[in-house]
């Protein structure tokens, strides 16, 4: 049986996609995929989002941070590109 997803409404993360009772899901690092993170205990993933996904010490979430290099990545790789062109 699946999960049931939800979204909360406080989030202010740009990478939040969803969760379900034991987990939140974050944008992936490929198209069409996601990053999630699983927790043993509900309250802790409550915890979870209301330090990072509803803050704005989003920045410090591991999750975050990756993604975030990955974009800042793409976007230097992009003007290179176009440079050479």
């Amino acid at each position: 049986m699946k999960e049931r997803r939800f979204e909360s409404v406080s989030v202010v993360c740009p990478f939040y996609k969803h969760e379900t009772k034991g987990s939140i899901a974050c944008r992936g690092f490929m198209e069409d995929s996601s990053t999630k993170i699983t927790f043993g205990d509900p309250a802790l993933r409550v915890g979870y989002r209301k330090a990072y996904c509803e803050s704005e010490g989003c920045d410090l979430c591991r999750i975050y941070r990756m993604l975030e290099a990955e974009g800042r990545e793409a976007r230097v790789l992009q003007k290179i590109t176009k440079k050479a062109n």
